[in-house]
């Protein structure tokens, strides 16, 4: 039986960052290696983990990421724009 107190509250960063990027076998040796747990509990610690929701702070700067490189991508649009409007009106 999984420890849901680890679960909530004690997940590895390093076992979360695996799983962000796709990694849950890299995860769940994290997780076995950081609780001292046989194979079965740490893979089962991970699949409850990966059943609750990100923590708010998480999400949050997630979407702030997301936004920032929205409005990254449209400055980077506008200049090329600009830079081809100069070179059109030079050529007339």
């Amino acid at each position: 039986m999984v420890d849901t107190e680890h679960t909530q509250n004690e997940f590895p960063p390093a076992a979360a960052e695996a799983l962000r990027k796709g990694n849950k076998i890299e995860a769940i040796k994290i997780v076995r290696e950081a609780w001292n747990i046989d194979l079965k509990e740490a893979k089962e610690a991970v699949e409850a983990y990966q059943g609750e929701p990100p923590p708010m702070p998480q999400v949050i700067r997630q979407h702030k990421t997301k936004s920032t490189l929205g409005w990254i991508w449209w400055f980077l649009l506008a200049i090329v724009l600009l830079l081809v409007v100069r070179k059109l009106e030079g050529m007339g």
